[in-house]
């Protein structure tokens, strides 16, 4: 299966999506991701949980099935998230420096399926706020107009307004005080709109402010399966307000602060980006020194730590595969603490490596200790 895309993502596909807030992406995702997210879509579908919603009103032939934030409660939908291709199209479509997952979701129209989307763009329903929020909608099966490929208003993220969120189930949930999406069938002779035909592995990215629906889905027999990711790039802020959607849960960050937290992790980083948040992790408000040293002979980039002056932290950045490009695996990592008489810190036993890299905040110490499946590295 494919880390990276099966293709460059080209200058005339990010001009696209910031002209028209969407932009359709032809064979990003290899045959391997696809049967793998099929199966798992399967499962998802025959198996109860508490953010699964049945979004067909009574008596509609079809089913619309949704189930969202998926990765946090399983370990095959963690290893897409943090694997696949899409953090990184996300990545260079936004132009953003590094990409934290806001929650990734199923959205599945069976044949038959009357409901339609209704009208409505992303960003109101969620508690974060800026400008680079967009949605990866990968499809699982092709997907024309008949069955329910969506619809996009084109430059409707320049329109300058929020609108209130829409309920797909039980109305009068979203509380917010934003005017409601105007009418977008009465409008249509003025907008211009695309409707991507996709097959599977192709995606879209939107903006989370470009509004967009979709019919039902009117096949007899074919299916309109999408795994959908959420991502925020740089600037992307935490924006808690009542009456919106819930989240899987609280993330325990201020309001105002990065969205970096364990519910919604960075995914991808640039590696310029990385070392520059390193330095200024050393103090608020100013930057220090680092002693940096890099080491790891055999691994496809070098380990780097930067220590600061006491009581400044160790931060510690593991790459994430060896040049064979399989994912190695951490056994453990082992701090030795300053202020403690023997190994203080046993952190990651057992992790395995889900992102570009794994960052340890060791604390205050003296050094650490590293023990790779086949290789083991100390620094004291």
């Amino acid at each position: 299966m494919n880390r990276e895309p099966l293709r460059d993502v080209t200058d005339e596909e990010i001009r696209t999506f910031r002209e028209d807030g969407v932009v359709l992406l032809k064979g990003l995702f290899d045959r391997d991701w696809v049967e793998r997210v099929r199966g798992l879509a399967e499962a998802d579908m025959n198996t109860p949980g508490e953010m699964k919603q049945e979004l067909a009103k009574e008596g509609d032939p079809g089913r619309f099935f949704n189930n969202t934030f998926l990765w946090p409660r399983n370990d095959d939908f963690r290893d897409i998230v943090f694997n696949s291709p899409a953090a990184r199209i996300a990545a260079r479509i936004m132009g953003a420096g590094k990409v934290n997952i806001v929650f990734d979701q199923f959205l599945i129209k069976e044949p038959g399926t009357q409901e339609m989307t209704r009208w409505h763009h992303d960003l109101p329903y969620w508690p974060i706020d800026g400008d680079q929020v967009c949605t990866l909608w990968l499809a699982l099966d092709p997907v024309d107009a008949a069955s329910g490929a969506v619809e996009y208003v084109q430059g409707s993220h320049r329109w300058g307004t929020r609108y209130k969120a829409e309920a797909f189930l039980g109305k009068g949930r979203y509380k917010e005080d934003l005017p409601p999406v105007p009418d977008i069938e009465e409008m249509r002779g003025d907008l211009e709109f695309v409707q991507p035909e996709l097959e599977p592995g192709d995606c879209t990215v939107h903006h989370g402010l470009t509004v967009h629906g979709a019919p039902g889905n009117a096949t007899a027999n074919r299916r309109r399966r999408a795994y959908v990711t959420r991502w925020a790039g740089d600037g992307v802020v935490y924006y808690p307000r009542p009456g919106i959607q819930p989240m899987l849960r609280d993330p325990d960050i201020p309001s105002g602060g990065p969205l970096d937290s364990d519910l919604w992790p960075v995914v991808w980083q640039d590696a310029r980006q990385r070392s520059s948040r390193l330095r200024r992790r050393s103090g608020v408000g100013q930057v220090e020194k680092a002693d940096s040293r890099t080491f790891g002979e055999g691994l496809e980039e070098p380990i780097t730590v930067a220590s600061f002056p006491p009581p400044r932290q160790i931060f510690l950045i593991v790459p994430a595969r060896f040049p064979n490009g399989r994912q190695h695996q951490i056994v453990s990592v082992v701090a030795v603490l300053e202020h403690f008489d023997a190994c203080a810190a046993i952190l990651g036993t057992g992790f395995r490596q889900d992102g570009p890299e794994v960052r340890y905040d060791i604390g205050p110490g003296a050094g650490f200790r590293l023990h790779f499946e086949k290789h083991s590295y100390s620094h004291f």
